[in-house]
């Protein structure tokens, strides 16, 4: 069996030059060589690939037909090779959105399991959430980091405008909660609500809030923005709305902005100028988990690494947890 799909190659590489000599060298193959797979292959489908003559090769109908099939087959070849080896190597793919470097928790995940077991080796690809997760359901992907509600909150997969939205725990797939953190709101130390150990709802009648954008997800957005807004809370969405931005603008505008508390550098302090308090009535968690594909066939070492995430539950405040033997 050619896991390589080298007629195809040879095919779409003649196709691409009109030549068969500068194809062969650009495959650094010999030209009679190149010529007797292309003549196998086209024996093989029943119909001519090309239009020969002695001057020019050109495509033929069926070939201008049979050419962009053979760029699927070409590509599907090379993720199967790219899987065989992954089981081969007993490897892990794992999808986790690039701002998940800002998470210290997955991170030290990460490294330790790395530093635990080294004979495994690992793949990060740092795709948006939504795109992690559809890796995992078409079996690219083993597990996935994400960031989403807690239980308790109704799940819808786009945002108002038809967007998928980014922070959603899908039910469809099998979920390990690694942490859970209260959203709250980031107060200069100077506004009045930094007074508060808790914000009561009541003190929020007229205040204005920077708030989130839609990229959230929805449910997570409506979940947050509700209760601010029965308060009486005006919510201003900056130019720029990611978790990260909207703490950075309400620091620099002086006003109280939702924070989800996830994303910072390990050795990175809170700004001293701003503090962070729970509101009464904001009952809304932000968990991150790890994600896989349910009832499916998991390689060892994807087994491996789920079980020893399972033990960061244990100890969500020490990282140590991941050095122990």
């Amino acid at each position: 069996m050619d896991l390589d799909a080298k007629p195809l190659q040879y095919f779409i590489a003649v196709a691409r030059d009109n030549s068969f000599s500068r194809a062969a060298a650009r495959l650094n193959v010999s030209q009679p060589s190149l010529s007797a797979q292309i003549r196998e292959l086209e024996r093989r489908l029943g119909f001519p690939l090309f239009d020969r003559s002695s001057r020019r090769v050109a495509l033929s109908r069926e070939g201008t037909l049979f050419l962009p099939q053979a760029h699927q087959m070409v590509a599907e070849a090379a993720r199967t090779n790219r899987v065989a080896r992954e089981i081969r190597e007993n490897a892990i793919h794992i999808a986790a959105a690039i701002y998940t470097i800002l998470i210290p928790e997955r991170v030290a995940l990460l490294d330790s399991f790395s530093e635990e077991h080294p004979d495994i080796s690992m793949k990060v690809s740092n795709l948006d959430q939504v795109f992690g997760l559809a890796g995992l359901r078409r079996g690219e992907i083993d597990l996935a980091f994400a960031l989403g509600l807690a239980d308790g909150f109704d799940f819808h997969g786009v945002s108002p405008s038809g967007t998928p939205a980014e922070n959603v725990l899908p039910p469809d797939l099998e979920r390990l909660t690694l942490l859970r953190k209260q959203v709250a709101l980031l107060v200069p130390a100077e506004h009045p609500l930094a007074g508060y150990e808790k914000i009561p709802s009541s003190a929020l009648d007229g205040i204005v809030i920077a708030s989130l954008g839609e990229h959230h997800g929805a449910p997570f957005v409506d979940a947050v923005s509700k209760p601010l807004v029965a308060a009486g809370a005006t919510l201003v969405v900056p130019p720029e709305a990611n978790a990260i931005a909207v703490e950075r603008y309400g620091r620099r505008s002086r006003c109280p902005a939702v924070s989800i508390d996830w994303l910072r550098y390990a050795d990175q302090p809170s700004p001293s100028d701003m503090v962070r308090r729970e509101v009464e009535g904001l009952d809304v968690e932000l968990e991150l988990a790890i994600l896989r594909a349910r009832d499916a066939s998991h390689r060892p070492a994807s087994e491996i690494f789920w079980h020893w995430a399972a033990r960061f539950q244990q100890s969500p405040a020490d990282s140590s947890i991941y050095r122990q033997s």
